[in-house]
């Protein structure tokens, strides 16, 4: 696969595309309860797993909403990126493994609680590390 747009072609072996839908921005919070769902989720197809993410930005903030309402615009950014970034680093663990199997601790849970989104760490569990790095079988 090759990159073209910066005057040069690259080549890639592998590369993960993810689309983020919506408003990304803080100032998308309604007081409606966010909207049922996930808030990520790769593409799969035939049973493989593929290299193409959505990101539901306004799922998100809209469950960080309450939280940020009255922070300054650059705390509230930090806290809505929190979780922005987890889901993003989610949907990643499955295209890099390969795999749609969750875990139940750390990033690749299939759902976050309020102290995983607020946490200032998130880690991969043994399994999801064994996983990504090819170690386990799929």
């Amino acid at each position: 696969m090759a990159l073209i747009g910066t005057g040069h072609a690259r080549a890639f072996d592998e590369l993960a595309i993810i689309r983020f839908n919506g408003n990304c921005g803080i100032s998308v919070w309604s007081h409606d309860s966010p909207p049922d769902g996930p808030w990520g989720f790769t593409h799969i197809s035939d049973g493989a797993v593929l290299l193409f993410s959505e990101i539901a930005c306004e799922k998100i903030a809209g469950s960080v909403g309450p939280a940020i309402a009255r922070m300054e615009p650059a705390q509230a950014e930090a806290v809505f990126g929190r979780p922005m970034g987890r889901v993003v680093a989610h949907e990643l663990i499955h295209m890099i493994s390969g795999s749609a199997i969750h875990s139940h601790e750390g990033i690749a849970r299939s759902t976050f609680s309020q102290s995983d989104l607020s946490s200032k760490r998130l880690d991969l569990s043994a399994a999801d590390l064994l996983r990504v790095t090819g170690k386990e079988r799929r």
